[in-house]
């Protein structure tokens, strides 16, 4: 059964969730824009070194599946008349969510550097709002208490309001109320199913001997919860049918905020498939894993079609990046170690290469003046190393061996095909369309003729805005990659690099974890996927 421990007798998981919110406060009461944005970018490399820090203090276990670094301290359970809540304060990593943990730190560290300069409006309040969005990240990740983890959960919604609505583009109020809505409602029906775990157990710990993986539901009790949990995971992640507000989303979001939505929110919705869904309700993930399955190879090949059809480069990524999650979900339902391990390596490779092109669609934006495919072309010529380095992106993302994304995906379609083989065999189309629409991508934009870049009307005002938001109405940038622009890029491709070479480093450290989850599952009768060739 989960256990916790702490070797380094500090609450290093309690500094790293609250250091964001304190530097936030910090932004909120200096005197000056100016040390805003010196301070928040140092907050977040900061954090993210901490961050790293606990993939360095993990140590491997063998065979049990174990929260190490835990951090527990009464909270609501100390207050008079309400002892039996189950409600406490308690953090701690597993195989999984430590590299949930230091990819957070790093993927917001890239995030908020990024806002220092293309974000020009009420710059102090996106910045505070973004490292109030890491604190709440950092608390999906590491809470062990599910009443906590809700807590969470639902704050990572309110900067995530403001970031899209306020500084977002064109239709960012139909974009924003459409995530509101579906994020509210998939969330209120996983507060139900908590409150039910609640009533059944006495507890919402997910650890020790009277935790909630201990002493499972019975099977009926599983499906509804497992459901009402699913729901909320889905809309998040997002899987299909539930797809159709981040499309939305994806599009009218300024960047530095689209790196935390589709790099790091939508893993939570894979994260909480792993933790929750199939941890707490094994019988119900088996019952249900051939229909999660069938959806998840639907989304994939409806999205990347959609993406072959684009000539907007914003929605283009927004669609790959469905695809792509769909296809972590498709690993995770696979419910064996392989597709697991997989799925893990897969959502830090998806998380790195989405933003590495939505930041690619930011830079090339800001010196078109368009993101529209046909009203570009040779702007290789023009801006080689703008070339050179979206072309890394290009080939991770449709999985070139050697590169990040190939062992991630080629681990998913292994285990699947153990579980199988048709559903593998479909779902591998899904390579050959990201090729497809990957290099369309490429040579659209970066071959071809040359075309001249859209010329602003009028001079600009003054208050218009970041060229990187507004770029047809703004004086273009000229040149080649910035010296911040590159910056931003250096931490992505080595990761990439690094993660083709050496996957071993994520998959030795999630073994342990997956082992227990997937005990788990095999331990509980139900039909699986089978009929495999």
């Amino acid at each position: 059964m989960p256990i916790t421990t702490n070797t380094l007798h500090i609450p290093l998981l309690t500094i790293i969730l609250l250091l964001p919110s304190l530097g936030a406060a910090i932004c909120w009461v200096v005197p000056s824009v100016r040390l805003a944005r010196l301070l928040a970018p140092a907050v977040a490399i900061i954090d993210f070194i901490l961050s790293a820090f606990v993939l360095v203090e993990f140590h491997l276990t063998g065979s049990a599946w174990e929260f190490q670094l835990a951090d527990r301290r009464d909270w609501i359970e100390s207050l008079p008349g309400i002892a039996h809540l189950g409600i406490t304060y308690w953090l701690g990593v597993d195989g999984v969510s430590v590299f949930l943990v230091v990819l957070t730190g790093l993927m917001m560290a890239i995030a908020i550097a990024a806002a220092t300069f293309m974000i020009t409006e009420r710059l102090r309040a996106f910045l505070i709002l973004m490292l109030f969005l890491e604190t709440a990240l950092f608390g999906v990740f590491m809470a062990i208490n599910l009443f906590l983890f809700f807590v969470f959960w639902e704050a990572m919604l309110i900067p995530s309001y403001f970031l899209l609505g306020v500084w977002g583009e064109g239709r960012r109020f139909y974009a924003t109320m459409k995530f509101l809505v579906y994020t509210i409602f998939g969330s209120f029906l996983m507060l139900v199913g908590i409150f039910y775990l609640w009533s059944r157990t006495g507890t919402l710990d997910m650890a020790g001997p009277s935790g909630l993986v201990a002493h499972p539901l019975d099977p009926t009790a599983q499906t509804w919860v497992f459901l009402a949990f699913t729901l909320a995971f889905a809309i998040k992640l997002p899987l299909f049918p539930l797809h159709s507000w981040a499309p939305d989303a994806y599009s009218e979001s300024p960047v530095p905020f689209l790196i935390a939505l589709a790099g790091i929110m939508s893993k939570a919705g894979a994260f909480g498939f792993i933790r929750y869904c199939v941890a707490l309700f094994p019988t119900a993930a088996h019952n249900f894993q051939a229909l999660i399955s069938i959806l998840a190879i639907i989304g994939m090949l409806y999205a990347a079609g959609l993406a072959l059809v684009q000539t907007d480069i914003k929605r283009l990524v927004a669609y790959s990046s469905i695809s792509h999650m769909n296809l972590i979900v498709l690993g995770i339902f696979a419910l064996n170690a392989t597709g697991i391990d997989g799925s893990v390596l897969q959502m830090i490779n998806h998380s790195v290469i989405i933003s590495g092109l939505f930041l690619a669609v930011a830079y090339i934006t800001a010196r078109t003046g368009t993101r529209l495919l046909p009203q570009m072309g040779g702007l290789g010529r023009r801006w080689p190393l703008l070339m050179w380095l979206f072309f890394v992106f290009v080939l991770a993302g449709l999985d070139l061996p050697g590169l990040g994304s190939f062992s991630g995906e080629f681990l998913i379609l292994l285990g699947v095909f153990r579980e199988n083989a048709w559903y593998a065999s479909i779902a591998a189309v899904t390579v050959i369309l990201a090729a497809w629409y990957m290099i369309r991508f490429f040579q659209d934009s970066m071959n071809g003729p040359e075309k001249e870049p859209i010329e602003p009307a009028a001079e600009p005002a003054a208050d218009a805005g970041s060229v990187y938001q507004f770029p047809v109405f703004q004086r273009l940038i000229r040149g080649d990659l910035l010296p911040g622009e590159i910056l931003l890029y250096v931490p992505l491709v080595l990761l990439i690099l690094y993660l083709g070479v050496k996957p071993v480093t994520v998959t030795r450290r999630v073994d342990p974890t997956v082992a227990r989850l997937v005990t788990l599952v095999r331990s509980a009768p139900s039909p699986g996927l089978g009929g495999g060739p």
